[in-house]
């Protein structure tokens, strides 16, 4: 048992050693790159992203996606593009500009096809960009800006009548996806930046006034929870005595602030939500909508636990 064991630890480590020498080298996959041997590329950074631990030491994981995603582009496959340079982008220790230039390349990839990327129809005369020339690229990135920034621009001034959860998280993700192409095209992130605080603005306007509106309605509850009423009583000598106590909370006013409080806590996850997508600023801006809703919670928790109180 024991020689074979050994025997299998050898035939791996020689399989490894076999790899390792046939693997291209970092200098070869970029001469594919200069040769335009997209085949070679693809199937080269394939098998070198494979491999695991110190098999791919002397590779930089973010550079090899994103040739496999040009490898991919150049060989009309946008959609595996796509998913190849968004990995690009996920690798650990990757530069900041790295990163956005790779995130900007799979949202072109993703909306490209053999013939370009066309600009919507809904903005204006269809134009066609050359995805494949990195001479005309820049072109197309920002062709892509434009049409996404419109939409953007679009449907944050939606945000002033949208209160449910799913679009105000999708607006949040469609503001973090153009951040990076923004960054890429127009060298800031003052454009995405603008849109995003438009929509800080919208929610923490909607997000008050659920507030003040539920506040003046909690108040009104604890009032009349709070007032104080006579009971009446007459013992069997026929002595009348009376008694003063709170009047206490009513069942529907007990149904009002139970859905008070789950209301304030469906707002409060969609608030995660919303942030986890925005930049520091924006985080910045919607931080009174968090303090209007715990302010609801904390409220009609109290008034319930006052009400539960002894008279």
């Amino acid at each position: 048992m024991h020689a074979k064991r050994v025997a299998a630890i050898v035939l791996s480590l020689s399989a490894m050693l076999l790899a390792a020498e046939t693997l291209p080298t970092a200098e070869e996959l970029q001469q594919m790159v200069d040769k335009k041997d997209w085949a070679g590329l693809l199937a080269g950074t394939s098998r070198v992203l494979a491999l695991k631990g110190t098999a791919t030491a002397g590779y930089d994981r973010a550079d090899l996606w994103t040739k496999k995603g040009e490898a991919q582009l150049q060989s009309a496959q946008f959609l595996p593009a796509s998913q190849s340079f968004a990995k690009a982008a996920e690798e650990k220790g990757v530069a900041p500009d790295q990163s956005d230039k790779a995130l900007a390349m799979s949202r072109l990839a993703k909306k490209s096809d053999a013939k370009g990327y066309k600009t919507p129809s809904r903005q204006g005369p269809m134009q066609t960009f050359d995805v494949l020339d990195p001479m005309k690229r820049n072109d197309a990135l920002a062709a892509l800006f434009t049409a996404d920034a419109a939409d953007a621009q679009q449907n944050a001034e939606k945000m002033k009548v949208v209160t449910d959860a799913k679009p105000l998280i999708d607006m949040a993700k469609q503001i973090a996806d153009l951040r990076p192409l923004d960054r890429v095209v127009n060298k800031s992130s003052d454009k995405s930046d603008a849109i995003e605080k438009i929509v800080a603005e919208n929610y923490v306007t909607q997000t008050k006034s659920w507030s003040t509106a539920a506040a003046k309605n909690l108040d009104a509850i604890s009032a009349s929870a709070n007032e104080m009423v006579q009971q009446r009583t007459t013992d069997r000598l026929g002595r009348v005595t009376y008694r003063e106590h709170r009047q206490g909370l009513t069942s529907g006013a007990q149904t009002d602030l139970q859905k008070y409080m789950q209301r304030a806590q469906q707002l409060a996850g969609t608030y995660t939500s919303i942030q986890q997508s925005m930049s520091e600023a924006g985080k910045t801006a919607i931080k009174p909508a968090e303090t209007a809703i715990q302010g609801v919670y904390d409220q009609a928790k109290s008034i319930k636990a006052e009400a539960a109180r002894p008279n």
